[in-house]
C-alpha cells in the first residue's frame, strides 16, 4: 500500500518506481520525471539514514536489477544545505524503472519474511 499520494500531474511511467522506492523505510520521494523519452528518468528523494541510502544504492545497482546505467547521486547547494538525493536513469528506460520497482518490493517482501528470525541483510 503506497505511503504517498500523488497528484494527478505525476508522470504515469514514475509511480511504480515512486512507490516501491517509499515503501524503503525512511525513503521519501519529493519529485519525479519520466523525460517523455527525451530526458533522464529521475527521482529525487530524502531520508536521514545512510543505512536507507545504502539500501536504495544496492537496489540500483545492475549486478541486483540487471539493469544498467542507472544512478543515485548526493547533491547540495551553495549554501551547503542538507543532502538531497537523486535516483538518474536512462533516457527513455521505462522498462528499467519498472524491473527495479520489482526488484525492491522483491527484497522488502523476502527481508519481511526473515525479520522474525533475526536477518536484516538480504543479498
Amino acid at each position: 500500500m503506497p505511503k504517498v499520494k500523488y497528484d494527478s500531474k505525476m508522470d504515469p511511467e514514475c509511480i511504480a518506481l515512486c512507490d516501491a522506492l517509499n515503501e524503503i523505510p525512511k525513503i521519501v520521494t519529493t519529485e519525479s520525471c519520466c523525460g517523455h523519452g527525451k530526458r533522464n528518468f529521475l527521482v529525487f528523494f530524502t531520508t536521514d539514514s545512510f543505512e536507507a541510502l545504502a539500501e536504495v544504492c544496492y537496489y540500483f545497482h545492475q549486478c541486483h536489477s540487471g539493469v544498467v546505467d542507472w544512478k543515485v547521486i548526493a547533491r547540495t547547494d551553495c549554501s551547503m544545505a542538507a543532502n538531497r538525493f537523486m535516483i538518474e536513469g536512462p533516457v527513455g528506460d521505462f522498462k528499467g524503472a519498472e524491473q527495479i520497482a520489482k526488484v525492491i518490493l522483491h527484497y522488502l517482501q523476502i527481508k519481511e519474511e526473515l525479520a522474525p528470525l533475526g536477518a536484516k541483510n538480504v543479498g
